[in-house]
Formats: C-alpha cells, sequence, structure tokens
C-alpha cells in the first residue's frame, strides 16, 4: 500500500526534482557550494596528498575530457572526479553541512568532471548538485545517533550523493538510479582513524570516482539489489 521503499523513494525523488522547481534560495546557495568547491580544489592541487593521486592519473594517460584542477592536464571523467575529489578535501575547508562533516564533498568534482566529458551546462550542474546535496543531507540526518561508529562521510554519503547527482546529469530513470545506488552501496568506505593523513583527503577522491563509476554503470544496464539502502544485509 503507501509505504514505498527506500531506495525506490530517493529515486523517485531524483527523477522527479527538475531545476524550474527547485527554490530560488537553494540554487544561490548551490552556487555558493559550487563555487567554494573550485576554490578549495584549486588551493588544495597544491597539496602532496592531491599531486601525489594526479601524478598517477597523467601516468594513465586516460582520454582527455576532463580538466584535472591545477594540474595543467586533462584525463577521463572517472580519474578527474578522483583527483579533483582529493584536492577539494585536502585542505579539510571544504563547504559543510551540519551533520557528518563534510559528506558533499564528492559531489562537485563528480558533477565537473562528468559535466565536462558531456558538455552540460550550468542548469544541468546546479540541477544535479542539488539532487546529490539533498539525498546526502537526508542521509546523513537519517545516520544521526552512529556518530561514533568510526566511519567517515564523504566516502560514504559522498558516495550516494555523487551517485545520484551523476545519475541526475546522465538522466537516468528511476530504476536506474536505484541501481547506481545499489551499486554504490558496495563501494562506499572511509575510516575516521586515517584522519590527519593523506587518506582523509582520498575518502573525497574515491567518493567523487565512485560516483561517476555507479552512474555510468547503471546507465549501461549494470544490475544490483535494487533495495540495496534498507534490505536486511544491504547498507543501513
Amino acid at each position: 500500500g503507501e509505504f514505498m521503499e527506500v531506495t525506490a523513494r530517493i529515486s523517485q525523488f531524483v527523477t522527479e526534482t527538475h531545476f524550474d522547481r527547485i527554490p530560488p534560495q537553494a540554487l544561490e546557495i548551490a552556487k555558493i557550494a559550487v563555487l567554494d568547491s573550485l576554490g578549495v580544489a584549486l588551493a588544495g592541487s597544491r597539496e602532496t596528498s592531491t599531486k601525489i593521486c594526479a601524478e598517477i592519473v597523467r601516468q594513465e594517460g586516460a582520454r582527455q575530457e576532463a580538466a584535472v584542477i591545477g594540474q595543467g592536464f586533462k584525463s577521463s571523467a572517472l580519474q578527474a572526479a578522483f583527483a579533483n575529489g582529493t584536492a577539494v578535501h585536502a585542505l579539510d575547508y571544504d563547504y559543510s553541512i551540519s551533520r557528518g562533516g563534510q559528506p558533499a564533498a564528492a559531489i562537485v568534482p563528480a558533477l565537473f568532471s562528468l559535466g565536462e566529458s558531456l558538455r552540460a551546462d550550468g542548469r544541468q550542474l546546479l540541477e544535479a548538485y542539488v539532487v546529490g546535496f539533498e539525498v546526502t543531507a537526508k542521509m546523513a540526518g537519517s545516520l544521526a545517533d552512529s556518530s561514533e561508529d568510526g566511519w567517515h562521510a564523504p566516502g560514504i554519503l559522498g558516495s550516494f550523493g555523487a551517485s545520484v547527482a551523476c545519475a541526475k546529469m546522465l538522466g537516468l530513470n528511476a530504476a536506474q538510479v536505484q541501481m547506481a545506488l545499489g551499486i554504490a552501496v558496495s563501494m562506499v568506505g572511509g575510516v575516521i582513524c586515517n584522519f590527519g593523513t593523506m587518506t582523509k583527503p582520498l575518502h573525497a577522491g574515491l567518493g567523487a570516482r565512485n560516483g561517476v563509476l555507479a552512474a555510468k554503470l547503471a546507465q549501461a544496464g549494470y544490475t544490483a539489489n535494487a533495495q540495496a539502502l534498507e534490505a536486511g544485509m544491504g547498507f543501513y
């Protein structure tokens, strides 16, 4: 009857939210977050953690479709998302929400890398960001009682937010968004004991890459559990 599974409800929200229905104030805040993310990524591009990731990406010599911020070269959407996500979180100054630190850190680098490869426009970027942020914030709220569990949000909630944001940018349908979320459930990770090391920002880099990859896999028809968030052996 009335009850709809969690993964399905999130997927429906993702597909049914459109740019013209987003409140002006939300768009203004989204623009600030996007600019903030680019600023801290540019600053973070000078950090050793980012430089090591970017150098590995450069050596791959992947298709030049997306800028690796501050490094002077382009790579594939996947690899650029990885390096740019690490850059965003490298200085730990990235845009925050009240719960879970900076769980949205992965969304903007994922969208800029995928968006550049798709030649997406600003409206598409903002629409996808808002969708990803709302899902991330809602999930952060749902996990409010488990703040001492040792997991770090950017690699976990960031992977989910980036996945649905990228799915939105790719124009996936609700069933495909469910698959993207299910795929992302098996990708998430990042532990708090790695704070104070280069692996902290790596969580955001992996989250961004996970988002691009999960959405691309879902677009190609890849399958996962359609109730992966709420299933008995699922995320929650």
